[in-house]
């Protein structure tokens, strides 16, 4: 039995006519209410299964992605892990004689390497952040092993 119908047997006898439209309004109003929730609900079940779907899609393709990645990665040597001989002998000298800055007149002294082959190993251990020029001063141009530098002379020390 529908409320409207039960209101109207009510109409005259409990309840007055102006408390009837009263009642009757937001009824109709609560139903108009119902009807509009239950069209929001299907349209929010919709977008949700929607979403639902392109987030599996996505997940997935992310997976496939990061495998992609993972796979590259592999083939890619690790930077800072392939200095050249001239560079190593240079790190390993400064572990050597103990020290975390020279200047290139003093070092140049002490491994067996020409001036040309010594500043390409300086050029190539500044590209990788392994060194940095610190000042030109009349002793020549001094550098100092970096941060990075240093963990990898610990890398060498420790194979």
């Amino acid at each position: 039995m529908d409320i409207l119908s039960i209101l109207s047997g009510l109409k005259g006898k409990v309840l007055d006519a102006a408390h009837f439209e009263l009642l009757q309004s937001a009824y109709e109003l609560q139903s108009q209410n119902i009807s509009q929730l239950k069209e929001n609900n299907a349209a929010i079940k919709e977008s949700n299964s929607l979403l639902t779907d392109k987030n599996q899609r996505l997940t997935k393709e992310n997976k496939e992605l990061e495998e992609k990645i993972n796979h590259l990665n592999e083939k890619i040597p690790q930077a800072g892990n392939e200095v050249s001989s001239v560079a190593l002998a240079l790190l390993k000298k400064c572990v050597e004689i103990d020290v975390t800055d020279f200047y290139v007149d003093e070092m140049l002294e002490l491994i067996p390497y020409s001036k040309m082959q010594f500043e390409a190993a300086i050029e190539e251990l500044e590209e990788i952040k392994f060194l940095e020029f610190s000042i030109n001063d009349p002793s020549g141009d001094n550098y100092i092993v970096t941060k990075d530098g240093k963990k990898y002379i610990l890398q060498l020390c420790s194979d």
